[in-house]
């Protein structure tokens, strides 16, 4: 299913592992410092990715997954906001407010942060993640065809291959729905098959090198890149943008998360990720633990299964049980409701009665549990370095309780307001 192909939908790729806890009393924000070079190539532990957004507001703001924007760090354009919002003295009465004006500051500020170099090195990025994964798709359809024939494969056979793989990747993007109005999604495709018409074509051609392309299927992924651009999806070049804290008329911890993609011609993409959104209520939730980025340790944790044990078992069930993959959903559903009753329910309730600086321990212990279990398993450490932690509440707004430095702090007094 291309459902699960990671440029059209991510979840636990990044490379980092940040943890939100809250409860009435406050709001625990902790993560890591690694961040990965070229696909894990190189890997150094000095990101910065917990801010205040100033030193009057009960807000933080995290980042996960891509650290640049446009291919600008997130850290700039974060503290160009933490400036513009001093500078205004902007206060809002809810915490969602504080991000729908930074979606705002970013549109505004679209030729400060979108150049048009910029806006050609992300072109090029999408369009090549994109017909790369289409194309391992080809030849992975190209693999079982010689494996079931032990044959040599026919010029007509990669033909065929190849105009059904574009075809179900075209199928796939039709079913979801529109990001912007049709005079945008217009704009955009001007924009695509004019200024950008080079680009698309030159990763057309590096990633289907010698796979057969008719005049339809080249009509075909200008569309698919077109449609990357203004369908509901997420790629892998996104980053998720966290705002936590309280708004002037918030008395309970507010966490809202967001997808962005790109800024493209003046065009936004982004989205807000309700999965990954809590709010703290009084007759709601009293208590919560979200989990960013690299969250299968802290789902451990949470659920008292991992998620991996979780996807096995749904593959016992539909392969060696001959379960219908909606039976199995509904018995995997029933099993977690009894698992939240009787083990999640009970560390929510300690979690609603934790004071401040038992929520920052659990932040920076879940984090830590997280690097160490990369630690002693075979995968790449993409979890750890030095962990930030903060404490947000709503009488003492934002407190580090933990904070790195790249320089000594007693040499830099003249900061020290920063």
């Amino acid at each position: 299913m291309l459902e699960s192909q990671a440029y059209f939908t991510l979840k636990g790729y990044t490379m980092t592992a940040e943890i939100v806890v809250m409860n009435r009393e406050a709001v625990a924000l902790a993560a890591d410092s690694a961040v990965t070079i070229n696909g894990g190539v190189k890997i150094f532990n000095t990101a910065n990715k917990v801010f205040m957004l100033a030193p009057d507001c009960p807000v933080g703001i995290l980042i996960f997954n891509n650290s640049t924007f446009m291919t600008l760090p997130w850290e700039i354009i974060i503290k160009a906001y933490k400036d513009n919002v001093v500078e205004r003295e902007a206060k809002f009465s809810k915490l969602e407010e504080y991000g729908e004006d930074f979606i705002s500051f970013l549109k505004t500020n679209h030729s400060r942060f979108s150049t048009a170099k910029q806006q050609e090195l992300v072109i090029n990025d999408v369009m090549s993640v994109l017909y790369n994964e289409i194309t391992k798709q080809i030849w992975k359809r190209l693999e079982g065809v010689i494996y079931k024939t032990s044959a040599k494969i026919t010029e007509a056979q990669v033909r065929k291959e190849t105009k059904e793989e574009i075809e179900r990747a075209k199928k796939f993007f039709e079913n979801k729905k529109d990001i912007f109005s049709t005079d945008e999604t217009k704009d955009l495709e001007n924009h695509l098959l004019g200024d950008f018409k080079k680009i698309v074509e030159d990763a057309r051609s590096r990633c289907f090198d010698k796979l057969p392309l008719d005049k339809e299927d080249i009509k075909t992924l200008n569309k698919l890149g077109l449609y990357l651009l203004t369908k509901d999806t997420i790629s892998l070049l996104h980053s998720g943008v966290v705002f936590v804290g309280y708004g002037n008329d918030d008395l309970l911890p507010v966490c809202q998360c967001y997808n962005f993609e790109f800024l493209i011609c003046e065009h936004l993409k982004y989205k807000i990720d309700d999965d990954r959104s809590q709010k703290i209520e009084f007759s709601g939730a009293s208590a919560a633990i979200l989990p960013f980025a690299q969250d299968d340790v802290a789902q451990n944790f949470i659920m008292g299964i991992h998620p991996i044990a979780i996807n096995s078992m749904k593959r016992k069930l539909i392969n060696d049980l001959s379960m219908k993959n909606k039976d199995a959903e509904k018995f995997l559903e029933e099993f977690g409701r009894e698992m939240f009753e009787s083990y999640t329910s009970s560390i929510l309730s300690a979690v609603n009665s934790l004071p401040k600086e038992d929520l920052a321990i659990m932040a920076e212990t879940l984090v830590n549990l997280t690097s160490f279990m990369r630690r002693v398993s075979m995968s790449l450490e993409t979890v750890g370095g030095p962990v930030d932690v903060a404490v947000i509440s709503k009488q003492d707004g934002f407190i580090w309780i933990k904070k790195k430095h790249y320089f000594d702090v007693l040499n830099n007094q003249h900061l020290s307001h920063n």
